[in-house]
């Protein structure tokens, strides 16, 4: 944390008065460019005062009363602001506004306030009023006035609805939301929706989900194979694109760090990342397939959105996620060692999340780079290595049923992935969307316990010092802030300074905790030879430490080597003769599955039942306390009478005989 003082800081405070300084606002070389800035940041008030300065300059253009109230309606009801009370968004200035247009004697503006109190009407809710307006208007070939009937009728009458649509395009007014409107009142006529699908001017107005659905339920594979791809390309955004490769650079270079014991696989990893690019596409026709053949998809209810989050969201990704691992892991020899697994499987995943990271950035927003670095391609990552962990534990633990095991750990990764999408999908339980947020602390805390595992397990285990906690925080830590920091400066080049600075203070917000989070429960591994650790699904000293400057880490490197001198812990002890004497701690010892013994190499062998010993195991007494971490602790002490027993893969404490306590301090 102190490089963040040192480092991040500094950096960050140089880019916001740069940002501040040189970037500033937008330029807008008219009032339509300005309005379409505030319409891609959703700035709905920004954007209705921007459409209330076009009328003010050609009071007659349907186009601005169109987007003005639109923009007006799309504000929430009750606008709050930081640390201020709540204000009800102004509705009768607007209805107001139009009413002044009816006293005109121009039959012109009579039309647009008719119009606009019939648009008004209609977005709360008041359709009879809204279609008293609408009849009232003079000019039948208004713009936006038959959408807005069909729109109306669309729900009781679709033959007329289509009629108006139809009238709507004849009159060339708002052709795009025509077309759109008709492909949506073809939902249940397939020929026609697959017509307009395939005509030359509908295809360009109709959304990719109407045409997904028209190509799909015609079994058109080349179209829509090609509307599918097509996504990742259509409207593509060079900074979207920047900030997805990114993130997925971001934790490439962290599972590398974390694969100790492995160098050199460039190319099956950039393989597996390839395949699971590949695969991700494939989530876009089991979807459809649940949706058109099997008629299952979200409707509001909360049992039937927690089963489709499930099988629909969590059973569908990860089904597609994992295919690119078992690819690699059936005809390829690069999976050997139980953390090669995790490995693989993330980067299948991260595979995957780079193409739907390009999907949201694109769709959602550049605001959303830090929030899916910090959350959702973890999870992704997570789900998918629960599956490749129970392929270990079969393997290596449960080797009963290694098929058993894949399909225990398969299912668990969509439940997991399904409740993670639930609460913020279900309207009904959205208060409970903090469910998430907690969701993902605990995957952190088992994902870091799974890696852990594989990691002591390894074949090639070598020595600890491969392992270093402050590095992989380190890491961490800089590179996730500067997710942040890329972010800032991406929006302020596209929106300029006063959003940049916004999103900014917005991510700090609900950003900062997690960011620090994942740098100590990701980078805080306890490596041990042959240790399975229970998972571990909470850690109380990693929450606690998150605003400490200098988080406490075990680090074995601090201990080893180190000399100790032992004496007696009571006047009666059995080591009375024997102590005070210096050793050195020269290994740690796993010793009837109890990690923390330590194997001592003493400077003169001590006597115990008439035979001589020059090494003994000790560990601390107080299991809740690191050896070392302070003066006179109190330790059990073992003696090694054979070397050779410490090479079995099991040892266990019978073997080395027990003797007494004793203290120890550090010389």
């Amino acid at each position: 944390m102190k490089g963040f003082l040192f480092y991040i800081l500094p950096v960050a405070g140089i880019l916001f008065l740069a940002v501040n300084f040189f970037v500033g606002e937008p330029k807008f070389s008219s009032l339509q460019e300005e309005a379409e800035q505030y319409r891609l940041v959703e700035d709905y008030p920004e954007m209705e005062r921007v459409y209330g300065e076009l009328i003010a300059e050609d009071s007659f253009n349907i186009l601005y009363h169109y987007e003005y109230i639109n923009a007006h309606f799309d504000q929430d009801k009750e606008v709050k602001y930081f640390l201020d009370t709540p204000e009800e968004r102004d509705d009768d200035g607007v209805f107001k506004f139009y009413r002044q247009f009816l006293k005109s004697d121009s039959l012109q503006s009579r039309d647009i306030g008719h119009f606009g109190l019939g648009l008004c009407y209609n977005k709360i809710g008041l359709y009879d009023d809204a279609v008293t307006h609408f009849g009232a208007i003079k000019n039948r070939e208004l713009p936006y006035l038959n959408f807005l009937y069909g729109n109306l009728y669309s729900y009781v009458d679709t033959v007329r609805a289509k009629r108006s649509y139809l009238e709507e395009l004849k009159n060339n007014g708002y052709v795009e939301g025509a077309y759109q409107s008709l492909g949506e009142l073809y939902t249940n006529n397939i020929d026609a929706l697959y017509a307009l699908a395939k005509s030359n001017v509908g295809a360009d107005h109709l959304s990719i989900s109407l045409k997904r659905k028209a190509y799909f339920l015609k079994h058109d594979w080349p179209s829509y194979s090609g509307i599918v791809v097509s996504r990742f390309f259509s409207g593509f955004n060079v900074f979207g694109f920047a900030g997805a490769l990114l993130v997925l650079a971001v934790w490439i270079v962290y599972l590398m760090k974390v694969d100790f014991y492995q160098r050199g696989n460039a190319l099956p990893i950039l393989f597996t990342l390839l395949l699971g690019m590949g695969f991700a596409f494939l989530t876009s026709y089991f979807n459809d397939y649940l949706k058109y053949e099997v008629d299952f998809s979200l409707n509001g209810e909360i049992v039937n959105d927690l089963l489709y989050c499930i099988i629909g969201i969590g059973f569908i990704e990860e089904m597609v996620k994992i295919i690119p691992f078992l690819i690699v892991l059936t005809f390829f020899k690069v999976i050997k060692e139980p953390i090669d697994y995790i490995i693989y499987a993330a980067v299948s995943a991260l595979g995957f999340a780079f193409i739907e990271n390009i999907f949201y950035f694109d769709y959602s927003g550049l605001n959303r780079i830090q929030g899916r670095a910090l959350s959702s391609t973890v999870s992704h990552m997570f789900n998918t290595s629960i599956i490749a962990y129970f392929i270990v534990l079969g393997k290596n633990i449960r080797k009963y049923n290694l098929y058993l095991n894949f399909v225990i750990g398969f299912i668990l990764a969509a439940v997991f992935h399904g409740f993670y999408d639930f609460w913020i999908i279900n309207h009904t339980v959205h208060n409970f969307s903090f469910l998430t947020f907690f969701q993902l602390l605990i995957s952190m805390f088992l994902w870091s316990s799974m890696i852990n595992n594989c990691i002591n397990n390894s074949v090639k285990f070598e020595s600890t010092a491969h392992y270093d906690s402050k590095v992989i925080n380190d890491y961490l830590l800089y590179s996730l802030s500067f997710v942040f920091l890329f972010e800032y400066m991406v929006i302020a080049f596209e929106h300029g300074a006063h959003y940049a600075n916004k999103t900014l203070l917005d991510d700090l917000i609900t950003g900062a905790f997690l960011l620090i989070f994942l740098t100590l429960s990701l980078s805080k591994f306890d490596v041990v030879r042959n240790y399975w650790a229970p998972l571990r699904f909470w850690d109380w000293e990693t929450v606690r430490n998150t605003h400490r400057f200098k988080p406490h880490y075990f680090n074995l490197k601090e201990i080893l080597d180190r000399t100790i001198e032992i004496n007696t812990f009571r006047s009666d002890s059995a080591l009375k003769e024997e102590v005070p004497v210096k050793g050195k701690i020269i290994s740690r010892e796993l010793i009837s599955w109890e990690k923390d013994w330590y194997l001592v190499q003493l400077e003169k062998a001590i006597t115990v039942a008439w035979k001589p010993y020059d090494h003994i195991l000790i560990k601390v007494k107080d299991a809740g306390e690191d050896i070392l971490s302070k003066p006179h602790q109190i330790i059990h002490v073992r003696m090694v009478g054979n070397l050779e027993d410490l090479s079995k893969k099991k040892k266990v404490k019978s073997d080395f005989l027990f003797v007494d306590y004793a203290v120890i301090n550090a010389v």
